[in-house]
């Protein structure tokens, strides 16, 4: 024990190469999986170190929050893009922490012998590691894996600075404080510690507070001047700092007030056996929770949780000393992420990471007090004093076998049974995301080939990222003018077939398949492509038909994936246009869309369908907007939408260029239970941030919604053509529609439009027609019928209607057939005499008639009408 005492920066480095080495070995393949989340951050950390796009308010993490976006950016040029990247940034991160405990436990006991401080140091430092939770936390890459260490860092600058006075100890520990709100939304509570360390220090330490208060002021205002540019985001706009949670699920750390929680007994119940649980964590079990191992190992050793509960002893006997009531006053406090959020009673080591800090702390601090009453008591009297030295040497054996053997017993556990265990297990591929994994590293371990990889493929975070290590320039395919342009198109090409392409995805959604859409990558380069052409796509198929597949399997011998070997298909990089249908909508000065495509403008209740938006910018983005798409009945009611950050977040708005046209697509799916009938297509720009449209303009625009209004869609009918006479003569009506078929009935009898008809007043007409359509109507027609006397040109009656009000005719299309039906209910005081029943179509809005062509016998007048049949009122 002598020696730590006199070397202590010697075995305080030897304990944190003994942290390194579980922290930092074999990162690449542990832990098993991929986190999409992690994806995100390294696709933002590329985009600073290649684009320069300086990260601060990170979507995926919603708030503003980019440290571990910079950490990431530190280590691309150092490893490269791949699984260690982000994880050897919170690994080694985390070793910095483990030394940082030594000096807050050293500061914390600033009062204590300088032996005593030493070893809580050590015994704090050597507690964090070799925990496997730590070290398991640590190889993650998230963005929570920071706080350990960033809190160490505040409680030693505060506590250096509360013992050794000097302002600008002070402003160094306001920094750190600072430095913990740029982290994780976890970490948002610490100011309340905080807040708990002054009260604690003006309260029950007053004689030397009244030299410290100055201090405690310039903390507190250096802190507010770094967080401010959090403070006014958070301030002006109110989701940024909510958005997290509103975002979660129940049992991904949705506020807890948000779900049902009577299962659990209600808000408090759940709260209590979160406590409960949080406790057991600590050193007794861990049951399985998210982002745990599945050894259900707590975060202590045997040895530290003993030490963590005798400075309950501490606190109880010394309440005045900083050591134990900073710890333990503010432990409910950083507790609370955990105890307020997710639906389930285990903790969240996401939520409840703050806590880490205080519980090594806590547990080095404890057993070096232990320590010294076991040697105090040993030395206690002259017998005792005899076997000093042999005793002292057994028990710090002792403990260092206590110690050491529960912790590589863990360690075996986990990295030896455990890891190879689920690589070995089928369902790995998919409950981890480990497919995409191994289907990215596939890819780059053959660099010198060209892919045709699935859009819904690349768009999966993991592969997006991770084959950036080799094809690192991503654009668009498609010029500024629509064209398809790709520079020295390959030869030959590798396509990509998962085995299960529409397995779950990271954010829990399912996958979406469309077969026109894909992704190149080649010499380097990632391509966005547009859709590809129906003949295009059929090319594609044939020469996957025509090839072997190269099958990759995983490591429990699950087939994950195909390649196929191909000669590229003639033309398919020829040069093209590819906006299929034109639009003009400028969002707030920044984003143009010029047009659309859709595979089909007929749809299928309860199926799934992409819509792709040609993009281009009229100056460089200034934030990372989010694109809507919506599908609107003719009631105006959304009945499908899709709404994202376009690719998703793959290729974001901040870093498209003005020199490209970017195609990107949306699925969006009818409910199973929508009717037949014509669907409007409308698109938007959305603020994510200040929740709200931006503003459009343009010949497309709705500035009132703040949309564009794009092409009609529509459920088509499925009825078969009525079987009706033809009528007389041919009939068509502006050139876009015919009557092919044409019946009237009265009373139920059916009459002939040639035949003089016979009626009495209050009598009904019923006229059925079966409609020819020649080329798509480009509105909704009105058709009227007029009851006129002979010789003169007034009507005496009419009726006016909506062709097929429930299938208008802007959704008709070239070669449908529409079955009609319209009831003209005579005037009870309709006069006696002889009629004329005539028939036209006029647009509502204009009143503007459509021109009657015939062929064969009838009359069309001057102003557009037909004269159907001439009929007789006769008295009742």
């Amino acid at each position: 024990m002598k020696q730590l005492v006199q070397k202590p920066l010697f075995w305080l480095a030897l304990i944190m190469m003994l942290g390194t080495v579980p922290r930092v070995v074999n990162l690449e393949r542990v832990p098993v999986g991929s986190d999409g989340d992690v994806a995100w951050y390294g696709i933002n950390a590329l985009d600073w170190v290649d684009r320069g796009v300086m990260p601060y308010y990170i979507r995926e993490l919603y708030g503003a929050e980019p440290l571990s976006v910079y950490g990431i950016g530190a280590m691309i040029p150092l490893v490269g893009i791949n699984q260690t990247t982000a994880r050897l940034a919170t690994a080694l991160w985390n070793v910095m922490g483990i030394g940082l405990l030594y000096a807050a436990a050293y500061w914390l006991l600033a009062d204590a012998p300088r032996r005593l401080r030493i070893l809580a140091g050590l015994m704090s430092a050597l507690a964090a590691a070799i925990s496997l939770h730590a070290i398991f936390i640590s190889r993650l890459g998230l963005p929570a894996p920071y706080i350990p260490a960033a809190v160490a860092l505040l409680m030693a600058t505060t506590a250096w600075a509360r013992a050794k006075g000097k302002w600008w100890r002070w402003a160094l520990a306001g920094a750190a404080l600072a430095l913990t709100q740029y982290i994780y939304i976890a970490a948002r509570v610490i100011p309340l510690a905080v807040v708990v360390w002054f009260l604690h220090d003006a309260l029950l330490n007053r004689a030397g507070f009244k030299t410290r208060w100055r201090g405690w002021m310039i903390m507190a205002v250096t802190a507010f001047i770094l967080v401010s540019p959090n403070l006014y985001t958070y301030l002006t706009l109110p989701r940024a700092f909510f958005g997290r949670a509103e975002a979660a699920k129940p049992f991904s750390g949705a506020l807890i007030w948000t779900f049902d929680t009577s299962p659990y007994g209600g808000p408090l119940a759940l709260i209590w056996n979160k406590l409960v649980h949080n406790f057991e964590a600590v050193g007794i079990v861990w049951n399985y929770g998210p982002y745990t191992t599945e050894l259900a190992q707590p975060i202590l050793t045997p040895p530290f949780f003993v030490g963590f509960l005798l400075t309950l002893v501490i606190l109880v006997r010394q309440p005045r000393r900083t050591a134990a009531a900073w710890l333990w006053l503010a432990m409910p406090l950083v507790l609370l992420p955990d105890l307020l959020t997710s639906a389930t009673s285990q903790p969240h080591a996401m939520r409840q990471i703050d806590v880490l800090t205080f519980v090594f702390l806590l547990a080095g601090i404890g057993l070096a007090y232990g320590w010294e009453w076991v040697s105090n008591y040993l030395n206690a009297t002259p017998t005792r004093k005899r076997g000093r030295e042999s005793t002292n040497t057994a028990l710090v054996i002792g403990l260092a076998l206590v110690i050491a053997v529960p912790s590589a017993w863990d360690m075996y556990r986990y990295f030896v049974l455990e890891v190879p265990q689920q690589y070995a297990d089928p369902k790995t591929s998919w409950m981890n995301d480990q497919a995409s994994l191994d289907i990215s590293r596939r890819i780059v371990s053959q660099p010198d080939q060209a892919y045709l990889i699935p859009y819904t493929e690349w768009e999966r975070s993991t592969i997006s990222w991770m084959t950036a290590d080799v094809f690192r320039q991503r654009s668009s395919a498609i010029t500024v003018d629509g064209q398809l342009r790709i520079d020295n198109p390959p030869d030959k090409l590798t396509i990509l077939r998962p085995a299960d392409p529409t397995r779950v995805r990271w954010d829990g959604t399912t996958a979406q398949v469309d077969d026109r859409l894909w992704v190149l990558l080649d010499k380097g380069r990632t391509l966005l492509l547009p859709p590809l052409t129906d003949e295009q796509t059929g090319v594609v198929k044939q020469a996957k038909a025509a090839s072997g597949a190269e099958e990759l399997r995983d490591r429990s011998d699950l087939t994950i994936a195909f390649f196929y070997h191909v000669t590229t298909p003639a033309g398919l990089f020829a040069p093209r246009q590819v906006v299929d249908n034109a639009a003009d909508a400028n969002f707030g000065d920044e984003l143009h869309l010029a047009g659309y495509s859709v595979p089909n403008a007929d749809l299928t209740s309860g199926q799934p369908f992409f819509v792709t938006l040609y993009w281009t910018t009229l100056k460089p983005p200034s934030e990372d907007y989010e694109i809507f798409v919506q599908l609107w009945n003719d009631q105006g009611q959304a009945v499908a939408q899709w709404q994202n950050v376009p690719f998703g977040a793959m290729y974001r708005t901040r870093i498209w260029r003005e020199t490209e046209m970017l195609a990107t697509h949306h699925w969006l799916q009818l409910p199973a239970d929508a009717p037949v009938g014509r669907y409007r297509l409308v698109a938007g720009v959305y603020h994510g941030l200040k929740a709200q449209r931006a503003t459009i303009e343009g010949s497309s625009a709705d500035t009132t919604n703040n949309i564009a209004m794009l092409g009609n869609l529509r459920v088509p009918l499925t009825e078969t053509p009525a079987s009706l006479p033809a009528p007389p003569q041919v009939i068509t009506l502006g050139g876009l529609f015919g009557v092919k078929g044409l019946g009237i009935t009265v009373d139920d009898k059916v009459q002939t439009p040639d035949s003089q008809l016979s009626l009495k007043a209050g009598q009904t007409i019923n006229l059925k027609l079966l409609w020819d359509v020649l080329k798509p109507p480009p509105v909704d027609y009105t058709l009227f019928l007029h009851l006129t006397p002979i010789g003169t040109d007034q009507p005496a009656a009419q009726v006016d209607r909506l062709i097929r009000p429930d299938y208008p005719t802007g959704a008709w299309r070239t070669g449908d057939q529409i079955n009609d039906s319209l009831d003209f209910a005579l005037p009870a005081d309709l006069p006696e005499g002889n009629y004329e029943l005539w028939l036209g179509v006029y647009y509502w809005q204009t009143n503007e008639r459509l021109a009657i062509q015939t062929r064969g016998d009838g009359d069309v007048t001057t102003d557009q009408r037909l004269r159907l049949a001439e009929l007789t009122i006769e008295g009742n």
